[in-house]
């Protein structure tokens, strides 16, 4: 779990302690493959082209020293990192931006337009750019190639818009689907004695600790976060429901008592962290670490199994008449209720209604929203190419670079836990698979996933409706800590050049926003907390006033 880190120059190669040498090939890598044999044996019999073949969460760097050549890759949803960064005739590669940062030929100073879009969106809004000017992101589904001169990054997946699998049993597809699941839950915990889990009352994580739990010979180590008393949430008592009949240990951590940044060294990165609750998965996380190397994540389950809103209208607009009927009888007959037609939907589309999108944070100041283009970033929409024809809806957001900084976050590279997360769901064999599975009625209500659970989880839990959380944890937290969210600002003078406070306050003092803005509102002290340790970890070193920068110009 340590960061690796190469550095390809015209008169040294210099690699982290962990490289692998065969021959004239020398690889650092930090990988985990399912299926293609191991990166170099890939990388002998099909050159750069074995990331066609090599199935798994993986990133590395190969030196092939008879070609001249640096060969990089990372996995197809980019769940292990790479960063790259150019320095005179020199190629710094590493699975960490902290190892690039600290190379003599890099500066540590920010990229002004990273600080300002940080502000609409995180750092998600950063798919391939940094915090830093001369760092980069290589995406997922992507090769690097580096030949001293010349620097070639190539796409090398895309999802395939043209695959259909249809069997006459409907059986069939259930045994596909729960095939290719225990494989790719089995082979996140390969090598391992034990794993742990993090597990609501909700199908799609218990669906994946079940199912861990058939595979493993020891009790999984199952843990629920609960805010039973701040919210009336239920959580925790349909996850021990599960643990119960699964013969799994159960953790309950409760996050009713949480603060805002209350772990100080969650926020001592490379990059701002947005997540000011993260104490409460840390601490889960940190227990979790005593018992097993690696924890699962139900992460991807709302996308994998989404249901295509466009499905029936599209067969109308198509003319396809018989097939709409046929598959609104058939899921009616076996649900007993007609299936989501979504026809109000299209109509409001056909009058002209532009769907809802979160409104633009009123609180960045006028002149740096201009300078940056911040509006216009905020409305578009990021461009993923072809969308796949039957269900878009569910391969745009699958593609969406806010995955990518999930994964980042909570690397055990960047929280210093030793564990490692893992997401059965961003498996590539079963996207692949449920994307050529028609969408009707398997992907309605997650019926397929709930047919595949039938005799594994308690049916109480395997019938029960998808359930909201009750409130926002995070409106909650930050509306009772008003003074301390002050000092946070207080404590940076350069965020006044960005934001204007008052207006901060008086929408975090507003009742009825909603969900997606109080993350926006979030993002301003996610920020200022950053820059602050940042600067503390800086002390004696003079720092440039990007905020002042900003304001200036």
């Amino acid at each position: 779990m340590i960061p690796f880190v190469a550095t390809i120059g015209p008169r040294e190669n210099a690699f982290s302690p962990q490289p692998e040498r065969r021959g004239p090939l020398t690889m650092v890598c930090d990988a985990r493959i399912d299926e293609g044999g191991s990166i170099l044996d890939a990388y002998e019999k099909w050159g750069e082209a074995c990331v066609d073949h090599l199935i798994g969460d993986f990133s590395f760097a190969i030196w092939d020293a008879s070609r001249g050549r640096l060969f990089c890759a990372r996995d197809f949803m980019g769940i292990r990192q790479l960063y790259y960064a150019r320095v005179a005739n020199e190629l710094i590669v590493a699975s960490s931006i902290g190892p690039i940062v600290r190379h003599p030929g890099i500066s540590d100073a920010l990229e002004e337009s990273s600080v300002a879009r940080f502000l609409i969106g995180g750092t998600s809004e950063f798919p391939v750019d940094t915090f830093y000017p001369q760092i980069r992101r290589l995406p997922p589904a992507h090769t690097l190639t580096w030949d001293g001169e010349q620097l070639s990054i190539r796409r090398y997946w895309s999802l395939l818009l043209d695959g259909s699998i249809r069997y006459r049993d409907r059986r069939d597809y259930i045994a596909h689907f729960r095939e290719t699941f225990d494989r790719a839950v089995a082979d996140r915990m390969r090598g391992t004695e034990g794993a742990a889990a993090m597990m609501s009352g909700g199908l799609d994580s218990t669906s994946i600790s079940v199912t861990a739990q058939r595979a493993l010979t020891t009790p999984l180590h199952a843990y629920t976060t609960s805010f039973a008393t701040m919210l009336d949430d239920e959580e925790a008592s349909w996850a021990a429901r599960v643990a119960d009949a699964g013969g799994m240990i159960h953790r309950v951590i409760a996050g009713d008592d949480c603060e805002l940044f209350e772990d100080e060294t969650s926020y001592r990165r490379a990059e701002p962290f947005e997540d000011p609750l993260a104490s409460v998965f840390l601490n889960l996380t940190r227990d979790a670490s005593q018992h097993a190397p690696v924890m699962l994540a139900g992460e991807g389950g709302d996308v994998l199994f989404y249901t295509s809103h466009g499905y029936f209208p599209g067969l109308l607009r198509r003319g396809r008449l018989i097939q709409f009927g046929t598959d609104v009888a058939s899921y009616t007959w076996r649900n007993h209720r007609l299936p989501p037609l979504n026809l109000r939907a299209e109509v409001r589309k056909w009058l002209g209604a532009k769907p809802r999108r979160a409104v633009f944070p009123p609180w960045i100041r006028e002149d740096v929203v201009r300078r940056f283009s911040l509006r216009e970033q905020f409305q578009a929409e990021s461009a993923i190419g072809a969308l796949h024809p039957v269900r878009p809806e569910a391969h745009r957001i699958l593609m969406q670079p806010f995955w990518q900084r999930l994964f980042e976050t909570w690397d055990p590279g960047e929280t210093g836990i030793p564990i490692r997360l893992v997401y059965p769901y961003f498996d590539q064999r079963l996207i692949e698979l449920l994307f050529a599975f028609p969408p009707m009625p398997w992907f309605a209500d997650k019926y397929l996933l709930r047919e595949a659970m039938r005799g594994r989880l308690p049916d109480a839990v395997r019938l029960r409706p998808k359930t909201p959380m009750a409130g926002d944890p995070l409106r909650i937290v930050m509306r009772r800590s008003m003074t301390p969210l002050r000092g946070i600002l207080d404590a940076v003078p350069e965020m006044a050049d960005l934001i204007d406070a008052g207006k901060l306050f008086a929408h975090l003092e507003n009742d009825q926003r909603d969900g997606s803005s109080d993350l926006l509102a979030a993002f301003p002290f996610c920020l200022a907390k950053w820059w602050s340790a940042r600067t503390a970890a800086r002390t004696g070193i003079t720092d440039a006033s990007v905020g002042s920068s900003l304001h200036r110009s």
